[in-house]
């Protein structure tokens, strides 16, 4: 009985929406992409001003920033390094932790996360985005970050959180978007990405280097976060589940990529976090 509320509680609520995604994509062709317009430009900024609105002690909010941010620029570094030494290329994003589509559905639906918790991934996720960014040749510029949907409900949520009461219309006004289902979302769009992939693709050298070194990454700069930072529990709760996200594919494809960079080590990724998410929650930490 204690199995069964084990996995009605903490498990398939995460699990049965990225398996949905997945068979929509497997036996539906790309039905599931139509998500992806929806999800950029109305679900994602909404859900990190729903996040976000709510005010955060400064020293959270510049410590957390600074470990997503030191989480790309690691796993940036350890990309450049693979391609130097193991002479396996990886891809740009191979390295980010996929906060947006894992960290925080998996926080909301499956371990029952406190609010500053959830703000802390969030930040995190805001810290990472960013430098992401700024490490893309490509969109180097303020003009190219203020097409990105998702800054939009960051700045709602940094003048609501300053100013309170007198913008109080916009956290009225994104309130259905606070629902269990959004979250929900993220995941089933995560499992639709995960298809097609073969066994030949997850068995690859470079599918589990992609995957080692984004917890490579993680690990590291979770571990550093917390000898120089001695976050309160809940923040630290959220880095430990954020550092061990799999490689970007959800964040990736709402900030305007088509594809995403390497979808066999998507696939391993997500498994190998969902398991390590099972495996902390079974030792009750």
């Amino acid at each position: 009985m204690r199995v069964i509320e084990f996995l009605a509680k903490h498990v398939l609520p995460t699990v049965l929406p990225i398996a949905a995604g997945y068979l929509v994509a497997r036996f539906a062709g790309g039905a599931a992409q139509g998500l992806r317009s929806a999800l950029r430009f109305a679900f994602l900024p909404a859900l990190l001003f729903t996040v976000l609105k709510t005010p955060t002690p400064d020293e959270v909010v510049l410590k957390t920033l600074v470990v997503g941010a030191a989480t790309v620029l690691v796993g940036h570094w350890l990309a450049g390094a693979a391609g130097r030494w193991l002479k396996t290329a990886v891809p740009h994003n191979g390295t980010v932790p996929d906060i947006v589509g894992f960290t925080l559905p998996f926080l909301a639906l499956s371990w029952d996360m406190k609010a500053l918790g959830m703000r802390a991934a969030a930040l995190l996720a805001v810290g990472a985005l960013l430098t992401a960014f700024l490490l893309d040749p490509r969109k180097r510029n303020a003009k190219a970050l203020f097409r990105e949907p998702w800054v939009y409900g960051v700045l709602a949520a940094l003048l609501v959180a300053l100013f309170g009461q007198p913008l109080g219309f916009l956290a009225k006004s994104v309130a259905p978007f606070e629902s269990a289902a959004v979250y929900a979302l993220f995941l089933f769009y995560l499992g639709s990405l995960m298809h097609p992939v073969t066994r030949a693709q997850l068995l690859a050298k470079q599918t589990w280097v992609v995957v080692g070194l984004r917890l490579l990454a993680g690990v590291a700069v979770g571990l550093a976060a917390v000898f120089l930072f001695h976050p309160p529990r809940v923040v630290l709760e959220a880095y430990v589940v954020a550092m061990l996200a799999p490689p970007v594919g959800v964040t990736a494809a709402l900030a305007g990529k088509e594809d995403v960079d390497d979808r066999a080590a998507l696939v391993a990724g997500t498994l190998v976090s969902l398991l390590g998410m099972i495996l902390l929650l079974v030792l009750d930490w």
